[in-house]
């Protein structure tokens, strides 16, 4: 999932089936299914207030404690947040206006109703009434801030959209711009704000984050009476939680509240606890000592333990009735820049003049100069015939070719991985097949169906124009020499082709976002390719560069696609082009990216939108943009004596990723047909 992780109420009243003292096992939340499209009538304001919710008594119970590499520092208002700082939406404090359950991925939640007017350019919120916002008391013990309301919302949107609000930090800043514009309050309970692209399938208002934005509603009166800083540094929230302490990179506690609109009369734990636990020996010393319950770390170190320790156990954390959920890592080639005018805007980008085109990087394909733009650099590399849209392209293909998937599934991730082939498709993904092919004829036929031809990428004419390239990409480094030779980069006396940085983090997978990238650049290494490693900070270096479109080496994370539990019927995200402009974007961007994201945003019909979303990983496969490697479960290593299950998806934010689909609400809620 990106430079953010897609957030999430816990549903901790779900830890009541994972303790071996608990009555029954919970169940797994279904893979979402399409989601009905809404009315698509002229919006009027309700001429009823909503019934009120009731507040009944919970029952706690109990204390689960989870070991982490990290507490990160608690920032309350998103819009003033550092990257990597946590508003506490996992701990069960925050709550969401829809959620994936049986009406699919906008379920009302604390929302009453939704709607879209006829042409899409409104979109209309109606709240619960009675929701009450719960005081912080482990730092302003007493403080009432009243009734959520649509004011509430409104605020909100309108400090997290980075088109309302420039200076915003908000991870989802860019995914808000791309479908909004302001938001205004109609009645106490109601709001409506500005869409500035068609859209009817869903809202990024949801748990499982459609478009992969996520709405964290903070109080406004909290702001009015306290001050922006104190809301920064506190989190006010509405869930059956409430923070007990918070001691930023050492621990974190929540304790439920005595009663709750939505949980009232059920079991749910009564503190739940985040320790900070930086070293893996130490946190497996304490699981199987007892002092902790759950922890996440390495595969690798989970495996040995889990092995070595007969009180410890791995747990599959996430799982659906219809597949196993796997997060994906790729290397995403940022820096290929090919639209001229912002996809949302209009305004000229005039990518030419890009840092990213200062040089003559072999895996980034500038098409400007070939269309007369001014050109940074003199290009003196490319083989007769061979465009430089066309050589970069055969770099990244060879690349794929150079690496061995299976090899990393079955050794690196001890088999406890899958391949992965792109971003947006692999095993395990609804649509895969296995045995589909794309060719340059096929690829223009593509954007010839939907009038794109202005894009920079259609008029390139392939160096092999019957080739098949695959969506399941073989290991064959035979196949990638050839194609490096034919790309131009023929090995130097040196035995190197050239160089290439490859950018690592602890990304959305753990640790093995820093380990498989040795692997990989071993690999391409035994092509010839001079690859290493280049470790910066996310947050405050490759996050910005992605941001601002300046990222020119490949870098190894996920995009908003994610993981395996994408619906097949959803277009892919904005933020692969430029309509995430100035928000955060994966670093390439596309003409036919951002128009088919627009157009099946626009589409009512389920087939079409399903039939377009796997044209879309046709064109990403030509393209070879993003360059998958693997896709992994999220493991926790758990005390086989105290948890059972750990079916809640609460943890997948604690391992470092997740796409959305489980209930903030009791499970019971959920048809017996789901």
């Amino acid at each position: 999932m990106k430079h953010k992780l897609l957030l999430g109420l816990l549903a901790l009243v779900a830890l009541t089936a994972l303790l071996v003292v608990s009555c029954a096992k919970a169940t797994p939340t279904p893979t979402p299914k399409p989601t009905p499209t809404p009315t698509a009538t002229p919006t009027a304001a309700p001429t009823m207030m909503p019934e009120g919710v009731t507040y009944r008594p919970t029952e706690p119970y109990g204390k689960v404690t989870y070991a982490m590499a990290v507490v990160n520092p608690l920032c309350g208002d998103r819009s003033q947040c550092p990257y990597l700082a946590t508003t506490a939406e996992h701990t069960g404090v925050i709550e969401f206006l829809f959620a994936d359950g049986d009406e699919g991925v906008m379920t009302p939640y604390m929302a009453e109703s939704w709607s879209i007017n006829g042409d899409a350019t409104k979109a209309t919120v109606t709240i619960k009434k009675g929701i009450h916002w719960i005081t912080p008391t482990f730092r302003d013990p007493g403080i009432d801030f009243g009734e959520l309301t649509a004011e509430d919302a409104v605020w909100t949107l309108n400090q997290a959209n980075s088109t309302t609000n420039p200076e915003t930090t908000d991870g989802d800043a860019g995914d808000f711009a791309a479908v909004f514009g302001w938001a205004r309050v109609v009645d106490d309970y109601t709001f409506e704000i500005d869409m500035i692209k068609k859209m009817y399938y869903g809202l990024p208002f949801s748990n499982f984050g459609v478009l992969a934005g996520n709405l964290l509603i903070n109080s406004k009166n909290a702001y009015d009476t306290m001050g922006a800083e104190w809301l920064r540094d506190n989190r006010v929230g509405t869930g059956p939680y409430m923070i007990k302490d918070w001691s930023d990179y050492e621990r974190a506690v929540v304790t439920a509240v005595s009663d709750h609109w939505a949980y009232g009369g059920r079991k749910i734990i009564e503190e739940y606890e985040e320790l900070q636990v930086p070293e893996a020996t130490s946190m497996v010393a304490m699981l199987a000592g007892g002092q902790v319950d759950v922890a996440v770390m390495d595969f690798t170190v989970m495996a040995d333990a889990a092995e070595s320790h007969d009180n410890l156990k791995l747990i599959n954390a996430y799982v659906s009735p219809e597949r196993d959920i796997y997060i994906g890592a790729s290397a995403i080639w940022g820096g290929n820049l090919w639209e001229e005018y912002n996809a949302r805007t209009g305004d000229p980008l005039n990518p030419w003049e890009s840092p990213v085109y200062e040089k003559d990087y072999p895996w980034l394909g500038n098409p400007w100069c070939d269309l007369g733009k001014p050109c940074q650099y003199t290009d003196t590399d490319n083989p007769s015939g061979i465009s430089d849209m066309e050589q970069a392209r055969l770099v990244r293909w060879a690349l794929n070719y150079a690496t061995d998937r299976e090899a990393i599934a079955e050794v690196t991730l001890r088999g406890l991985g899958l391949p992965l082939y792109t971003e947006y498709m692999g095993p395990e993904y609804p649509g895969w097949d296995a045995g589909r092919t794309i060719t340059e004829a096929q690829f223009k036929s593509i954007v010839e169906e939907h009038g794109w031809t202005n894009a920079p990428e259609y008029n390139v004419t392939s160096a092999l124009p019957d080739k098949a390239w695959p969506w399941e990409i073989p290991y064959d480094p035979d196949f990638a020499n050839e194609l490096l030779d034919l790309a131009g980069y023929p090995e130097k006396s040196d035995g190197w082709r050239f160089d290439l940085s490859m950018n690592v983090y602890r990304c959305e997978t753990g640790d093995s976002c820093v380990v498989v990238p040795d692997v990989v650049n071993s690999m391409w290494r035994d092509v010839g390719v001079n690859a290493d490693i280049v470790k910066e900070e996310y947050g405050v270096v490759i996050s910005p560069r992605m941001r601002e479109r300046t990222q020119s080496m490949p870098v190894v994370k996920n995009g908003d696609v994610g993981s395996n539990n994408y619906p097949i019927d959803w277009p892919m995200p904005p933020c692969d082009s430029s309509m995430t402009r100035p928000g955060w974007g994966v670093g390439f961007e596309s003409v036919f990216l951002a128009e088919m994201h627009k157009k099946a945003s626009a589409e009512h019909d389920y087939d079409n939108r399903v039939d377009w979303h796997l044209q879309t990983v046709d064109w990403m496969a030509y393209q070879a943009l993003y360059s998958g490697l693997y896709q992994q479960p999220t493991l926790i290593l758990a005390r086989g004596d105290r948890v059972e299950s750990w079916d809640n998806p609460h943890t997948q934010i604690l391992a470092g990723a997740f796409r959305g689909g489980w209930l903030p609400y009791p499970r019971t809620h959920r048809s017996s047909s789901s």
